[in-house]
């Protein structure tokens, strides 16, 4: 069935290149599977990260999240544990525990994320940024604007921890 809606009944193939794609921050987030499309059981989204760039600390309380590393070596931070993993590996993150990653290659890392249950797409939609380059991010949000991302997070049921202030 390729190219059509697919629900808990019916299977689909959804083609390399095939998805609704925006930036979140550098991230190019691509949308293979969304709530619409599964009944809201979960959706997948596949995340092009460039190098060196890492997600802010944060925790869900809505949705576990999953992630199978395609390519690339990156490090995890789940609740208190800090880990490597790389193409092949498989990085489970309970709803309830801070994480996040960063890619520490030096070369664009590709993750396949699961959330469950969906409907966390559509605090991506809210964030994100059209693409009009897949090659060529668009500049860094702004204070204003990553001041509204953390009220939209909220929204999701999503806290994002402020960095650490550096010591000077």
């Amino acid at each position: 069935m390729r190219g059509k809606a697919m629900t808990n009944k019916t299977s689909a193939l959804i083609a390399k290149g095939k998805g609704s794609s925006l930036w979140w921050g550098d991230i190019l987030v691509t949308f293979k599977v969304t709530s619409k499309d599964t009944g809201g059981a979960f959706s997948v989204m596949e995340d092009i990260v460039p190098p060196y760039y890492s997600t802010p600390l944060h925790v869900h309380s809505l949705e576990d999240e999953r992630v199978y590393i395609a390519a690339g070596d990156f490090k995890f931070q789940v609740g208190e544990e800090i880990f490597h993993a790389t193409t092949g590996d498989y990085v489970n993150m309970p709803r309830g525990l801070y994480h996040n990653f960063e890619n520490t290659g030096d070369t664009k890392g590709i993750l396949l994320v699961t959330f469950s249950p969906s409907g966390i797409e559509n605090m991506f939609d809210e964030m994100g940024r059209p693409v009009t380059d897949p090659n060529t991010p668009p500049p860094p949000y702004t204070p204003e604007e990553m001041k509204n991302i953390v009220g939209i997070a909220s929204r999701y049921g999503v806290t994002i921890k402020p960095p650490t202030p550096r010591a000077s």
